[in-house]
């Protein structure tokens, strides 16, 4: 895969993606396998935003059903195994455990309905042949059984747990740069640090983009039948370099933290937090934001916080403050992790459209 301008400006493509994450890579890959002729550029590298700043959760969907959106449930399900296909060795099957509370939302009746729908809509969850991604049905557990798996956690009012299975991504790093030779393979054209200055408009219509090299500061034209923006948190500001078009996007700071210590082996912990959590559009509302401790390599990785944020994606900023705020928001939720400041090695974070989910 090679970074090749000359060939940019010089041909017509199907298809031109702006913004290299995963959504673009993705469908830069999908349009090959068409038969399209597909550029795609991104105006840093490749996945160096929200993309490769995630918790590593691949979701099957149960969170949907608090929305009764068993259509967007059905299709999590399908996704989650068509990853597990496409990237066998990137994609591994995680069991969770949630403890549940006397006079808490969701309590164990509650759960144990869920996770039966869950299966049930995941009917055809394990049809891979390959025994190391099947997915086991969910079930609650008794109090004692919660107590043996997660020592530690608040006893008062436990009336046991709820364990279901979905997968985690052991390197999104990896797997974008796989996806994206994937596609350069099928035949699209990439080059990273190629930013799009504004459109090439005849008639009404877009016909491709006015870019710039960000290495050579030299301006040229790619030239494309339709442009697609996957840019992320930079979506709006794409779309403004058309005359009377734009996006009035709000975002929140989301945040995750790596631990240098594993707190937990065998089970990805969900435990809700302290801070309040509000969704209008659930039909069964949670009350609270979940907290997801999950093991990675050597580490856990806990989150995710969403803080308010203002201004630019270029403003984008975790400060010290925001880390010790989150450890301590982790150890109100969990006072057995214990967590300290020097337990955390590193954190992943990003801009994602807030929709109202800011930590509150």
């Amino acid at each position: 895969m090679h970074r090749n301008l000359l060939r940019l400006a010089d041909n017509k493509y199907d298809v031109l993606v702006v913004g290299g994450g995963i959504y673009g890579v993705w469908c830069a890959w999908d349009a090959a396998l068409r038969g399209l002729s597909v550029a795609l550029v991104d105006k840093g590298d490749f996945g160096q935003g929200t993309s490769a700043n995630n918790l590593k959760i691949i979701h099957g969907g149960l969170r949907y059903l608090q929305h009764g959106d068993l259509r967007r449930m059905r299709e999590s399900i399908r996704e989650r195994s068509i990853l597990m296909q496409v990237a066998p060795h990137l994609v591994h099957p995680l069991a969770f455990v949630m403890p549940t509370y006397r006079h808490a939302r969701p309590g164990k009746a509650m759960m144990a309905a869920a996770l039966a729908m869950n299966d049930l809509v995941g009917f055809d969850r394990n049809r891979s042949k390959d025994p190391q991604k099947r997915l086991p049905a969910g079930r609650v557990v008794s109090r004692g059984e919660c107590l043996r798996i997660l020592p530690g956690i608040a006893a008062r009012d436990l009336t046991g747990g709820a364990i279901w299975y979905d997968c985690q991504m052991s390197n999104s790093d990896r797997f974008i740069l796989s996806v994206l030779r994937s596609a350069a393979e099928a035949g699209a054209e990439a080059a990273n640090y190629v930013e799009v200055v504004g459109f090439r408009v005849e008639r009404n219509r877009v016909t491709g983009v006015r870019a710039r090299d960000v290495l050579a500061d030299q301006e040229f034209d790619v030239r494309a039948e339709v442009v697609v923006n996957t840019s992320g948190p930079w979506a709006d500001r794409v779309l403004g370099l058309v005359k009377g078009c734009g996006l009035a996007q709000r975002f929140s700071k989301a945040m995750n933290l790596v631990t240098r210590r594993r707190i937990h082996a065998g089970y990805a912990v969900g435990v809700a937090s302290r801070l309040q959590f509000n969704d209008r559009d659930a039909v069964m509302n949670k009350g609270s934001r979940l907290l997801f401790v999950t093991p990675w390599h050597n580490s856990s990785l806990i989150g995710t916080t969403h803080l308010p944020f203002e201004g630019g994606p270029e403003d984008y900023r975790v400060t010290e403050s925001d880390i010790r705020d989150f450890i301590r928001q982790v150890n109100e939720a969990y006072p057995a992790i214990d967590l300290k400041r020097e337990d955390v090695s590193f954190f992943h974070g990003g801009l994602l459209p807030a929709n109202g989910a800011v930590n509150g």
